[in-house]
């Protein structure tokens, strides 16, 4: 009798862990990922169409769905101006200035109707304080290949080795700790497209690579432009699997991340959705559905694996884990965490590709940011920096992807029109 109620204890604890693993977070916002599109692009339509009404009333609704942008608040102030709210539009747009955004004094050009304000010049004054240089990072490696495009760095800290992600030669090339770079992978092996974020799996010695599904110059066969996860092994870079998600839509896997029980967390940007793959069941699953978010892309664990953060355009969320809840992070009204690119998780605090190299210290919970601090902005070698890794206490990070320099057909521009790729580094407990 006993032997059967252990076996029914056994099955009835299975079947409770395989329903909690199977979950699915559904969360929504009150302004839907599609409604945002809508507005943003009617809000162009009306300006063209000199109907100032309907201006207004799309970019409200920009405003509301992110409300902590700078570009969608100077698009709200220049209709608010365009209407003749001038008191109005002169406070959205000093809520813009506390951002202090290095973005906003070419944005304040973009807009023509907040140009005919009474102070716009002092706006413009004010705004040119923040594109001022900060620089705390020093270069790292020099890589010859100039029509890389990069866009993923990973670390390995066994063999202190960097790899970098190739977009356009759909490689991946690693950089020992002397500076010697080899192919990790050869150019388009295993049918891999573009290479985005990847991430290393000390423990399991296991490379993971985002690889996008839409190249192009269609030079695979069209059943194979599928988004996808690439498992790699690590001493031998020979493809351990492949993870497809196969769509009626196009998808975009773009980053991961890799919890201590090699639970891998991906996110998909052009629907907005969290990807997981689960070491018991190894195969490629939804985990979050939300209806609001647009760009999903930076995603990065906690160090005690039970928080989750996934960024996307209008700011970062916070992912319980252990309870399977969502919510956004907290955070003064003077900060702005969306349009992340790269993300990691620094001794309790994120590290945020934003234009800017950006720090935010966090709440003993995790859930709040306390401070904002700028790492490096305006560094001369800057030219779109996508993503980094942190390495012990060191952050390498990619300053150059180029990613403006390839041309209608997917080539890079010829070489005299590129430069070298440059990894910077800078170490982070220089900054507490």
């Amino acid at each position: 009798m006993k032997n059967y109620l252990l076996l029914f204890a056994l099955i009835f604890v299975f079947a409770c862990n395989k329903k909690q693993n199977s979950v699915v977070i559904q969360t929504n916002g009150d302004i839907t990922s599609l409604d945002f599109i809508d507005s943003y692009n009617k809000t162009f339509n009306a300006v063209n169409d000199s109907n100032y009404n309907e201006y207004l009333k799309h970019s409200e609704t920009l405003y509301n769905y992110a409300p902590h942008d700078f570009a969608m608040k100077i698009i709200y102030a220049d209709a608010l101006a365009a209407n003749e709210h001038y008191d109005e539009s002169k406070v959205i747009l000093n809520e813009v200035l506390a951002l202090h955004s290095h973005l906003t004094y070419d944005r304040l050009h973009q807009n023509q109707f907040i140009q005919h304000l009474d102070n716009y010049n002092d706006l413009l004054q004010q705004a040119s304080k923040d594109t001022a240089a900060i620089n705390n990072s020093s270069l790292a490696y020099t890589i010859g290949e100039k029509d890389l495009i990069p866009e993923g760095v990973a670390f390995d800290s066994k063999t202190n080795t960097l790899f970098v992600s190739s977009i356009i030669k759909r490689k991946i090339i690693a950089i020992d700790s002397d500076g010697n770079t080899t192919d990790f992978i050869q150019s388009g092996q295993d049918d891999i497209l573009s290479v985005l974020g990847m991430e290393v799996d000390e423990k399991r010695r296991h490379l993971w690579v985002c690889s996008e599904w839409d190249n192009p110059r269609k030079i695979v066969a069209d059943s194979l432009l599928y988004s996808s996860v690439y498992k790699y092994d690590l001493e031998s870079g020979s493809l351990i699997k492949k993870y497809v998600l196969k769509d009626t839509t196009q998808r975009l896997l773009n980053d991961l991340t890799i919890a201590n029980d090699g639970t891998v967390y991906i996110s998909e940007s052009l629907k907005g959705k969290v990807y997981i793959i689960r070491p018991e069941t190894d195969s490629l699953e939804l985990f979050i559905n939300p209806n609001y978010f647009y760009y999903a892309n930076g995603i990065t664990i906690s160090d005690d694996n039970k928080t989750l953060y996934v960024s996307h355009f209008t700011g970062t969320e916070v992912v319980d884990l252990e309870n399977n809840t969502i919510k956004k992070i907290k955070h003064a009204n003077t900060m702005n965490t969306g349009r992340v690119d790269g993300l990691a998780f620094y001794k309790n605090s994120l590290i945020a590709h934003q234009g800017d190299i950006v720090r935010y210290y966090l709440t003993e919970t995790g859930d709040s940011i306390i401070k904002k601090e700028i790492i490096e902005r305006n560094n001369p070698l800057f030219e779109i920096p996508t993503t980094g890794e942190i390495a012990g206490d060191e952050y390498y990070y990619i300053a150059n992807a180029q990613l403006r320099k390839i041309d209608s057909d997917g080539f890079a521009f010829p070489d005299e029109q590129l430069d070298s790729v440059y990894i910077l580094k800078t170490n982070l407990e220089n900054h507490p």
